[in-house]
């Protein structure tokens, strides 16, 4: 914290009390400056103006600091059985589903907002910054689960977000994402038969996909 003398800005004497207010009132915090102007809070702001000010000395005048929202988490629930990819090796040209829970951090469930689903080939650099197509949607539940179904086609990254409120922070996060081959063996055969206990088999087959 600083004071402006006249000649240029100065250190605030230590002692000084720093109030910090926030647009829903709830915000009930406080420091002290120390030697040097400096002073240190730590609380969990909610979303809006977060203001910074001094009562009772001289002209200060207040500042104040933008908080986005509380932070937002969109994760899989292993507990409930969620994967990447429900089931886990999705089949070419099947539904499948992508399951994810959206809360905030500091715990709370956040129901009824909107989680979608984008999909990007896969390339050669890794984690694709571009390409990126919107394949599904859904909204989250009571507990904040979402299960939104999409078909599997051919290999590439899968995407879920969330774009944020007033409330709450955007979150996204990706993954490698692998269709597969559902697969078969025809004209499956052994011979000779019948075998005898001890007597090599014969297996003749073909794997179909």
């Amino acid at each position: 914290m600083q004071q402006d003398c006249g000649a240029g800005w100065v250190a605030a004497p230590a002692g000084l009390v720093v109030h910090f207010d926030s647009p829903d009132g709830e915000l009930q915090a406080t420091a002290t400056v120390q030697d040097g102007g400096r002073f240190r809070a730590s609380f969990y702001p909610g979303p809006g103006n977060i203001i910074a000010r001094v009562a009772g000395y001289g002209q200060v005048a207040e500042t104040s600091a933008r908080v986005i929202g509380w932070v937002s988490q969109l994760y899989i629930d292993y507990a409930l059985g969620d994967r990447d990819s429900n089931p886990v090796y999705p089949v070419r040209g099947k539904t499948f589903e992508v399951r994810r829970t959206l809360k905030a951090v500091r715990g709370e469930t956040l129901p009824g907002r909107k989680v979608t689903l984008w999909w990007a080939p896969r390339g050669t650099s890794g984690y694709p910054k571009t390409g990126w197509k919107q394949v599904g949607s859904g909204y989250t539940d009571a507990a904040g689960r979402v299960k939104i179904g999409v078909t599997a086609w051919t290999d590439g990254w899968l995407r879920t977000g969330y774009a944020g409120d007033t409330t709450y922070t955007g979150v996204a996060s990706g993954y490698a994402f692998r269709a597969f081959y559902k697969t078969g063996i025809a004209g499956f055969n052994a011979s000779p038969e019948p075998a005898r206990k001890g007597q090599y088999l014969t297996i003749k087959g073909r794997l179909m996909r």
